[in-house]
């Protein structure tokens, strides 16, 4: 049995079968967040276990646009973020709610970077209960 923890949340887990990230075998717990975003929608096991690799993935490609917009060094560990507790995540602050030193302050500079994050994120297949990505 091989359990995946989703590094976004600290109460869900997921029995995985060894070589299958494709479908969760069973899942062994839900955050409420996520126990409600299954219920509300009424997703099947399978359609929570997607919607949370996908808002991984939306959070990811929207922070390497962030990283290239802000054309920061490739050895710079990247562009921190915060999980709120509506499960979407806000670019530019820390967890502590601290500001990234060099975020953009200017709104015509926010608004490139969200333009550069928007279409970064454009390709990414968005199921009913992916996270939404803001920026600070």
């Amino acid at each position: 049995m091989l359990t995946w923890y989703p590094d976004t949340c600290s109460g869900c887990s997921f029995e995985l079968t060894e070589g299958d990230w494709s479908n969760p075998k069973r899942i062994i717990s839900l955050c409420p967040h996520h126990k409600s975003v299954k219920d509300n929608n009424a997703l099947t096991d399978n359609q929570l276990f997607r919607s949370i690799i996908q808002s991984n993935r939306v959070r990811e490609y929207a922070r390497y646009a962030a990283k290239v917009y802000l054309k920061l060094d490739k050895e710079h560990e990247g562009v921190p973020y915060r999980v709120e507790t509506d499960g979407s995540f806000t670019l530019g602050l820390d967890k502590d709610g601290v500001t990234m030193t060099g975020w953009p302050i200017r709104k015509i500079d926010r608004d490139k970077l969200n333009a550069a994050i928007s279409e970064a994120i454009l390709s990414v297949e968005r199921p009913v209960g992916t996270s939404t990505v803001r920026i600070a």
